[in-house]
C-alpha cells in the first residue's frame, strides 16, 4: 500500500523534510548509511557481488554524503540504487489525496452500546447462554 499525502503538503515540505517522511513511510527509500549497512550484511553473508553492486552505486553517485536513494531490496542486482536529487524523484511512490483525514477513533465507538446492561434478566440470559455453550 502506498503512503498518502496531499499535494499541498508535498509542495510545502522542504526536500529534507519530505525525504525524512519518505524514509519512514516508503519501502524503497533508503539513506546512504542504510545501504552501506546492507552491503556490510551482504559481505558477512559472503554475497560479494551484491555488496559490490550496492557500494559501486553509492561510490559512483555525484550526490553529497548522507544522500537518499531509491532501491528495492527484493530486486537485488536487477535494480541499481538511484540517488534522489529532487522531490519529483519520489512523486510516483505517493498516493496523492484530496485532503488528509484525521480520524479520532473515539468518534467511531458507540459508547452507549458498550455501556453495561443494568437489566438483570438480560444479564442472566447472557450468562446462561455462555454457560450452556461452555458445556458442549
Amino acid at each position: 500500500m502506498m503512503p498518502t499525502m496531499t499535494r499541498e503538503k508535498f509542495e510545502a515540505l522542504s526536500f529534507e523534510e519530505l525525504m525524512e517522511w519518505a524514509y519512514e513511510n516508503c519501502h524503497d527509500i533508503h539513506t546512504e548509511e542504510s545501504l552501506i549497512a546492507f552491503a556490510k550484511r551482504k559481505i558477512d553473508d559472503e554475497n560479494l557481488q551484491m555488496a559490490i553492486h550496492i557500494l559501486s552505486a553509492i561510490y559512483e553517485s555525484t550526490c553529497p554524503d548522507d544522500s537518499y536513494f531509491r532501491y528495492d531490496y527484493t530486486m537485488g542486482t536487477l535494480e541499481t540504487p538511484i540517488p534522489i536529487t529532487c522531490k519529483e524523484d519520489i512523486e510516483d511512490l505517493i498516493d496523492f489525496i484530496d485532503e488528509e483525514i484525521d480520524i479520532d477513533v473515539s468518534d467511531c465507538i458507540n459508547w452507549e452500546a458498550i455501556d453495561n446492561c443494568d437489566d438483570p434478566e438480560v444479564d442472566e440470559e447472557y450468562l446462561a447462554y455462555y454457560k450452556k455453550e461452555g458445556e458442549d
